[in-house]
């Protein structure tokens, strides 16, 4: 599996589209992967916030099984596991950013310093979503 598919690293070439940045690459159950696609595109921010958009959610995840992608999971709060994983790797490569560890650039820092404070507030919606957003997979 990818492992940090998001919009940053999705390109759009005159061939189509790219998916870049591998080296975060791992193995993963596949519906995992799907879910975490699936929530992280419906979100404006590439930050460790996730939305439920059904019309974003619902149209890629029936993309990824109408190409042979699957079998789906369970629609439960289990599916969301890819997705909370890659999200907390986020926030501790963000944190490790923010206190400067490999010699990290000043601009480096502050970007770990805005995104660490920002997980803290979305990291707990995320978590009281996942419920909801479960009706999202059937």
């Amino acid at each position: 599996m990818h492992g940090d598919t998001s919009r940053a690293n999705v390109l759009r070439t005159r061939y189509g589209y790219a998916l870049i940045d591998w080296e975060g690459a791992r193995s993963d159950a596949p519906w995992w992967e799907a879910v975490n696609v699936a929530f992280r595109f419906a979100t404006p921010f590439n930050g460790p916030a996730a939305a439920g958009d059904p019309r974003v959610v619902r149209p890629l995840l029936a993309a990824y099984l109408d190409a042979g992608g699957g079998p789906s999971g369970p629609a439960e709060v289990s599916a969301f596991a890819g997705m909370l994983r890659s999200q907390l790797a986020a926030i501790a490569w963000c944190l490790w950013l923010a206190l400067g560890h490999r010699r990290a650039t000043a601009d480096q820092r502050a970007f770990g310093l805005r995104i660490v404070p920002s997980a803290a507030r979305d990291m707990p919606q995320v978590m009281n979503s996942l419920e909801t957003w479960t009706t999202l997979l059937r």
